[in-house]
Order: structure tokens, then sequence, then C-alpha cells
């Protein structure tokens, strides 16, 4: 069943942008332009008013800015027209900060001033319009429309679809009473992975068409060919052990008129990157691994490296796995009440699935010694965070992107503490342990 849209859409009014359900603040998605924004790091912005000041004598109080009627500056990201983009820029006071409105040689000066929407609907500070938030692939979306493809606001040439890797929660959920003022809201499950099917509907994702062109696939920027390229949780180091930095979460969607195509047939890294990331963390993932063989007296070699390891990644076959909903599931992830309908899907590799091509568990690593638990940390925070860590001559050429990446393909991968090597590792420790008490 799907739903008759309406400008509210059983949010709190029109414009808004965000809500905190449960604690969790999501950012609401209403249009294409929103949907393709996932992941590039562009402003959440809401709904912007404007009203011409006229400086006016007040009498005895002197002269003041005096407020217009008030109209729509920008409708707020959720609320765009077909033709209209988003805006990605925050909003100011005014239009003018350098008029001024003193005396009667000031009369009649005009100048624009902004203002927001607050939680409550009403007219506020143009701050309220500024949300802080930003369309990352790891945060909380509620998509609250139907949604149609064949059409690219800022690119009408181009509608095709780019897979995204997502790594946060997206709901699909139309209010059942979509005119009803914070009727939406209902729909979302307590626990904030699940949508109440009673009053809510699936958004329908249209004419979705994805062409992997070219014989390879740069496995630095994507993982996966779909709607989805990968759908797996972020990693964190948390006192000893690695594990997930919460779990991925895709529910209540349905995808409609879905091509996918893939023509590549091997995966790469592009030479540059390597060389960056060899570079900037490879000498210092070389001796700590040498650290940790002379702890152990040589009894542990795990014979890698930083080129090792990007290697590992690259050489996945699950790279190259394709389906119309998702290339890969991979790790900490739930995708719950989904579903695809007139679906084409073809692919030159091996992994193709109608929904999804590859699924894969990852598995919580025990850092066991305090020289495996350094390596993970020194990595997790430098990669994580490369501008609080700065490694020389990384990013001055602009590769910021290129060590954030490291840390995904050391850490995320789950390829640095194989499940063999770690055990073996923790096997022979506690035996020297126990024989070192001994003596």
């Amino acid at each position: 069943m799907q739903v008759a849209a309406t400008a509210l859409g059983g949010r709190d009014f029109e414009g808004q942008v965000t809500k905190e359900i449960n604690g969790k603040t999501y950012i609401l998605i209403g249009n294409e332009q929103q949907l393709r924004a996932i992941g590039s790091g562009k402003k959440v912005i809401g709904r912007i008013n404007k009203v011409t000041q006229t400086c006016t004598g007040q009498g005895l109080f002197g002269y003041h800015w005096v407020d217009g009627a008030s109209s729509t500056e920008y409708a707020g990201d959720a609320d765009l027209a077909d033709s209209d983009i988003l805006r990605n820029a925050d909003a100011s006071d005014y239009d003018n900060s350098l008029a001024i409105c003193h005396t009667k040689v000031d009369a009649d000066k005009t100048r624009t001033r902004y203002y927001g929407v607050g939680a409550d609907g009403t007219q506020a500070d143009y701050s309220a319009a500024n949300t802080g938030l930003t369309y990352s692939a790891d945060a909380n979306y509620l998509i609250f429309r139907d949604i149609d493809l064949s059409k690219n606001a800022a690119d009408t040439a181009s509608t095709e679809w780019t897979p995204l890797m997502f790594s946060g929660t997206m709901l699909g959920a139309v209010s059942n009473s979509a005119d009803a003022v914070a009727s939406l809201w209902k729909a979302v499950g307590t626990d904030g992975a699940s949508v109440e099917h009673t009053t809510a509907a699936r958004p329908v994702i249209s004419h979705v068409v994805v062409n992997q062109q070219g014989k390879q696939l740069d496995v630095s920027k994507q993982q996966g060919i779909g709607f989805f390229a990968s759908i797996t949780n972020k990693t964190v180091m948390n006192n000893t052990s690695l594990g997930s930095a919460g779990t991925a979460v895709v529910s209540n969607l349905k995808l409609q008129d879905v091509s996918v195509t893939n023509q590549a047939s091997k995966s790469y890294i592009p030479p540059t990157l390597l060389g960056t990331l060899t570079s900037a963390v490879g000498g210092l993932l070389d001796l700590l691994l040498k650290a940790l063989k002379l702890l152990t007296f040589g009894q542990v070699n795990l014979d890698l490296n930083l080129q090792g390891l990007l290697t590992l990644h690259k050489d996945n076959p699950s790279n190259l796995a394709t389906g119309a909903f998702a290339g890969r599931i991979y790790g900490d992830a739930k995708v719950t009440d989904c579903e695809v309908a007139d679906v084409s899907v073809s692919s030159v590799s091996r992994m193709t699935g109608g929904f999804v091509g590859y699924v894969e568990g990852a598995t919580r690593y025990d850092a066991v010694s305090g020289i495996v638990g350094a390596l993970t940390k020194v990595l997790s925070g430098t990669l994580e965070d490369p501008e609080r860590h700065p490694i020389p001559g990384a990013w001055r050429s602009g590769e910021l992107a290129a060590v954030r990446h490291a840390r995904t393909e050391c850490l995320d991968s789950g390829r640095l503490l194989q499940p063999g090597h770690l055990e073996q590792f923790g096997e022979r420790v506690q035996k020297e342990r126990g024989d070192r008490q001994q003596e």
C-alpha cells in the first residue's frame, strides 16, 4: 500500500528536517536530493524564513529596525521543490550586518533578516536552521516519503545511483495519517531499529539504476555493487577489545524498478593511495609487529605489513559482490522488513544475488597482550582522526581521505587480527605465563 504524499508528512511542522526520538536524532529524508547526499558530508539545513526590516522612527525611543511580513527563503532540505538543490550552507543573521539604524538620517533604510523555525514550529533565531548535522554515512535517517530516482535536480543529465557505503541507521516510514501533526513519530520502534507497521507504510524508492562501468572497481571508495554497496558497522577499541561501534540498521524500505549492472571483474587500490598510506603509517605498523615478535621470543610472527593488509583487502572477492538491495552485508548489521520488486541484476563477478550478493558476520577480537592492544589503539586513534594525530607529509598533498581509508582497511576489514593468529597467540602467551610462574 502506498500512502498519498502530503507536505506535512506526519511531522511536527513543514520544513522540519530533524527529530529526536527515544534519545536518537534522525535526519528526515523527503526527496531524492537528500537521499543522494547521504555519505557526502553536506550540511543538513532546516527551514529559513526572511523579513525585510525598515529603519523606522519610534518617537521617544529613537530609530529601530521594524520587521515586515515573513516569507520563505529556503523551504528546508526535506521540502525541496523538484528542481531545487540542497543549500549546504548555514543560515546567517542579516544580509547586511553593517547597516545601521540610529538617527533620522538612517530612516527608511532596509535590510533582510533571516529566521529559523524552532522545535515547536514557531519562528526562532536564524541558528535554529543550522542543525550542526551532516549527511554522513553513519548518521541516523528516517525516510518519510516515496522517492523517485529517475530525477536528479543537481545534474539532470545523470540520474544513475551511486552505491552507498552505509554504517548508520536508516528507517523507512510513511505515516498512515500524513496530514496529522506528529503522527510519524509513532512509527519508530522503541528499539530505534524497527518500524510499527500499524501506523506507517514502507516508502518506495523507485527507478534505481546502478551501472558499474569499467573492468576494475576502486575499493578505496566502494566495496560491493547495489543500491547499498555495503551495509556494515564501524569498529571501535573498547578497553582491550576491538569490536563493533554499533549495529548498522536498515529497515522497512522497498526498492521498485531496480536495474543493477556490474562490469568490473577486478578490484584495485590507486597506486598513489598505496604510496601515501605505506609512507604514512606503514613504518609504525611494521615496528609494532616486530615488537610483538620480540615480546613472544619469535613464537608469534604475523608476517604482515600494511602493504600486505591492503593487498588482502583488495583481493577479497566480496568486493565485487552484486545485488539489487546490497552488494555486501557484513559484520554487525541488521536488515529487516525490506523488499525489492521488478529487479534486474547482472554481473561478471561470481557473487551475485537478487537481493544481496554477499553476507558475512564478524568477530570481536580481544587484544590479549599490551603490544597487540597498542597496535590497534595506535592505528585506530591515528587513522580515525588524522587531524588530531598528524602524520608528517600524509595530507600536505590533500590526501586526508587516504589516511582515513587505512583505518577501514586495517581495522574495519577485520584482517589485522585474524582469528587463527589471535587464538594461537593467546594460547602461547598463557602457556608462557604458566611456565614462568612454575619457574
